[in-house]
């Protein structure tokens, strides 16, 4: 048998398997996001979030969020015919924190990062999207964050 064929096969072996090591491992993306987010963020501060998915409107928004030391004080979701506000058992889920944790966990269910931007600034997730398997369309997933601002911190 020609050396150069077992190696080649050998090779492709091992690259099969690097790949499905590499593929069943979880992304970072949101993990190390955390970590800049924790250190650039501001005490207050507002922002629009928007969940990128074929899901209800109620759950996609967009929502105008405003947030102060670490927790949702208010928001409300736009729609066609103005805003509505979000109850407040709800608030907690638009928070950046709580949006991260979810992006983590879709990840170890085994979900896979397809693109993800951090702000330059703040280190908050500016858009990340998600897909669970590459051959089905429907289920994807990602938020995006825009307008960012810092507010004037509530007494």
């Amino acid at each position: 048998m020609n050396t150069r064929w077992i190696v080649m096969g050998g090779a492709l072996v091992w690259l099969s398997l690097a790949v499905g090591c590499v593929s069943d491992a979880p992304d970072s993306g949101p993990v190390a996001m955390r970590s800049e987010w924790v250190k650039g963020k501001p005490q207050s501060f507002n922002y629009t979030l928007t969940r990128l998915c074929y899901c209800r409107d109620e759950y996609v928004g967009p929502f105008q969020v405003l947030a102060d030391k670490d927790q949702v004080l208010h928001a409300t979701r736009m729609t066609d015919s103005g805003k509505v506000a979000v109850p407040v058992e709800q608030l907690q889920g638009l928070s950046i924190d709580s949006v991260l944790a979810d992006l983590d966990a879709k990840l170890h269910s085994g979900y896979h990062t397809v693109s993800d931007s951090t702000d330059g600034d703040f280190g908050y997730p500016a858009r990340i999207e998600l897909d669970q398997n590459a051959d089905t369309y429907d289920d994807e997933f990602g938020i995006a964050i825009d307008g960012f601002r810092v507010a004037d911190p509530l007494p």
